[in-house]
């Protein structure tokens, strides 16, 4: 029997600070990702992250769980430091968690914790750039980020943690796509006006490029594609079933990306998109700079 869907109409956003708090985002981790106590935030760090310039964001439901004090959601990050084209160090927001009770997700209450984060990243004026990470294997993720908040990448890290043992994670490499997210840009802009996103990519102007096989471990040659083409990169329908069902072929989806988007990227491409194409399943695309 499917769940009902929970009232999001009176969840509150706002300001994460107390001791208390921070223990129930520790909740929230090991609820959301199965993560170990070893895993988890420590609670002092929350503390002196939010007392520090960081921004600590909790969504609170009047139906939330008591053991949460109602919190269902949160979003976090610091600020921190980059470079830019020149090879000058800029200052950004590094967020680095985003995560909802599984009853209240795929509502909308993410992306209302990322443009609360915006807006509390924006008021303080030190920056109008924030980064983070996420698994490229996961669809769910690549939608949210690219094509509903209008974020971008160009930036592949190999196993950006290590090994993990959560039960998203374990028996695979940590590797991890970086995103930019340009607060002001015209492409975030428009993916908030969009709500939902809008979206389309002509077929004649594609370089479509083949997925793996469970049989040949082959990666598509980027040699042959034409620079002014945009690229439709394959990813898997669902990575959370393979893990269960081929965890082998998993891992040649894991390899197969690892391959093709660092090589794309050197050849000029930017990740900025990832939509379904006809008869053909879901896709990233990257566009030429």
């Amino acid at each position: 029997m499917t769940k009902p869907k929970m009232n999001t109409d009176r969840i509150e956003i706002r300001t994460a600070h107390t001791h208390t708090d921070c223990r129930h985002v520790q909740v929230l981790q090991q609820r959301v990702w199965e993560s170990r106590e070893r895993d988890l935030v420590p609670s002092h760090v929350l503390i002196t992250i939010v007392k520090n310039g960081g921004v600590l964001l909790g969504a609170f439901a009047p139906d939330g769980p008591r053991e949460t004090g109602g919190m269902v959601g949160f979003v976090f990050g610091w600020p921190g430091y980059s470079t830019d084209k020149s090879g000058r160090t800029v200052p950004k927001h590094c967020s680095h968690q985003l995560a909802v009770l599984p009853d209240y997700q795929r509502q909308g209450l993410g992306r209302r914790l990322k443009l609360a984060q915006r807006e509390a990243v924006m008021a303080q004026g030190t920056t109008e750039w924030i980064t983070w990470t996420f698994d490229p294997l996961q669809r769910v993720n690549a939608i949210f980020n690219l094509h509903r908040l209008g974020a971008s990448s160009n930036t592949y890290v190999r196993n950006a943690y290590g090994e993990l043992d959560d039960a998203i994670n374990i028996g695979l490499p940590t590797d991890r796509l970086q995103v930019d997210w340009w607060l002001r840009s015209p492409r975030v802009l428009a993916a908030i006006a969009a709500d939902q996103g809008a979206s389309t990519h002509q077929l004649d102007k594609l370089t479509i490029l083949s997925a793996p096989s469970m049989d040949v471990a082959e990666v598509p040659n980027l040699s042959g594609s034409e620079e002014a083409a945009s690229l439709a990169v394959p990813l898997p329908e669902s990575a959370d079933s393979l893990r269960s069902e081929n965890p082998t072929f998993l891992a040649q989806w894991r390899f197969y990306l690892r391959a093709v988007l660092p090589a794309a990227f050197e050849r000029g491409y930017q990740l900025t998109d990832c939509v379904p194409l006809p008869n053909a399943g879901w896709h990233y695309i990257l566009s030429p700079r």
